[in-house]
């Protein structure tokens, strides 16, 4: 039990894996803390389609627009959220 867990009785478990070693084991504990409340919400409740949604990784991309204009290269910057 850790320590927080410790100061925060009492607990209820409400979801759990089996995992092949404690390696295994403690990388997905990792990994799901870093989770939002939502996504870890949707993967104690079991629903797996918000979940697959809430995982798309979004990113930014920049698009550099270069033209010719009498007075030399004008440049422009757009941002754009992809999914």
């Amino acid at each position: 039990m850790s320590e927080y867990t410790k100061h925060c009785l009492p607990v209820k478990h409400v979801y759990f894996e089996e995992c092949l070693n404690i390696e295994d084991a403690f990388l997905r504990e990792k990994q799901i803390q870093g989770w939002s409340r939502k996504k870890r919400e949707s993967l104690i409740s079991g629903d797996y389609m918000q979940l697959k949604q809430l995982s798309r990784k979004k990113f930014w991309i920049k698009i550099i627009m270069v033209s010719i204009c009498p007075t030399g290269y004008s440049t422009t910057v757009k941002h754009s959220m992809m999914t």
